[in-house]
């Protein structure tokens, strides 16, 4: 079976970081890249252990098990021939070389407790800004090596974190602060606190999907249309400078509500007790 990637998704598969953020614009081929990954790892690595995450139940299904580019599309062919199975009810795809990727979900806080003590040698992280960066490290912990044996002639890292998303969100400034800040395509080395990784955020936009933008040349405009222009840009050109949260997208306008700097001088300083 061949796995097809773009330039860019080809890029961060051999990349020699250990924890990528990928993304940035919308159809930069994130979530595929993610699948591509898991499948090219699991049928390469036997007994590998991979997970890939989302926030919520409906959005593993929706994402990843239906529709053209799925998991069932991808491995068709590994199906046919009896190399691998998807086991729908525990949201499983398991190898006949005893590799597996695990689906799972983590929609609340409390629902670490049911990922820590795991041990994974690829962790993937679907729309990552919305996780929180607590989840994130949380998770990142459960990354480990363990007894696995990697084939020496492998060519790609292991263990490794790879997550894929859009700019903004609830939890954006985090991600942002520790991928995006550091500059496009910079491998650097988190300090120990910060899980001690190489690490590196490999920016993609639309153009880095070349057959889905052939496919669908009006997705563009359709991106264009959807109104607020900071999130035009985010989602079209993957800026990450809008503000993360979004709890004043609707109001706050960087003409209207940011002044030159100016010298106060009229305090009261009796007031404040100096």
């Amino acid at each position: 079976m061949e796995i097809k990637l773009m330039p860019k998704q080809s890029y961060c598969l051999n990349s020699p970081s250990e924890s990528i953020l990928y993304g940035g614009a919308r159809m930069g081929g994130k979530s595929h890249l993610l699948r591509a990954m898991s499948i090219i790892y699991a049928s390469s690595v036997p007994k590998i252990q991979v997970c890939l995450l989302r926030r919520s139940y409906q959005e593993l299904t929706q994402n990843h098990l239906q529709g053209v580019g799925g998991y069932p599309d991808l491995l068709e062919d590994f199906i046919d021939k009896g190399l691998c199975t998807i086991n729908y009810s525990k949201m499983r795809i398991d190898f006949k070389n005893g590799s597996m990727i695990t689906l799972r979900h983590l929609q609340y806080e409390s629902d670490l407790s049911s990922i820590q003590g795991s041990a994974y040698q690829l962790i993937l992280f679907d729309e990552a800004v919305t996780f929180s960066w607590h989840m994130f490290q949380t998770v990142r912990a459960c990354l480990r090596l363990g007894p696995l044996k990697v084939p020496k002639d492998f060519p790609y890292v292991v263990p490794r974190i790879v997550a894929a998303s859009n700019p903004g969100g609830a939890h954006g400034d985090a991600w942002k602060k520790h991928f995006v800040d550091h500059g496009d395509n910079i491998i650097w080395r988190a300090p120990p606190h910060e899980g001690g990784m190489l690490t590196q955020y490999v920016p993609a936009k639309l153009e880095d999907n070349s057959i889905a933008l052939e496919n669908d040349p009006n997705y563009r405009q359709r991106l264009m249309g959807m109104g607020d222009p900071a999130i035009v840009e985010a989602h079209l050109n993957g800026d990450w400078s809008i503000i993360q949260g979004g709890a004043f997208s609707d109001l706050w306008s960087p003409i209207s509500h940011v002044v030159e700097p100016f010298l106060f001088s009229g305090m009261n300083t009796e007031l404040y007790g100096n």
